[in-house]
């Protein structure tokens, strides 16, 4: 009974089971790679339409400016 309270027991305080190595869960290589891949065709996808809408965001700035000092030069 005092083993479960030792550090290299495979019990924790005699309730919960701690995972040995071959339970040990993770992800796959594969698994990684399909998300990676992914993540990158989202961010082909997005990538083009951010830049574009920078590309309008410095056209409408610069018509406001056309149009301010239009103004400024008529007063």
């Amino acid at each position: 009974m005092a083993d479960r309270f030792l550090n290299g027991s495979k019990y924790i305080f005699g309730l919960f089971r701690t995972p040995t190595l071959n339970q040990v869960r993770g992800f796959t290589l594969i698994e990684l790679l399909i998300v990676i891949a992914i993540i990158l065709i989202l961010i082909a996808i997005a990538l083009p339409k951010f830049l574009e809408a920078q590309v309008r965001a410095k056209i409408a700035k610069a018509k406001g400016e056309m149009r301010t000092l239009g103004i400024a030069m008529d007063s």
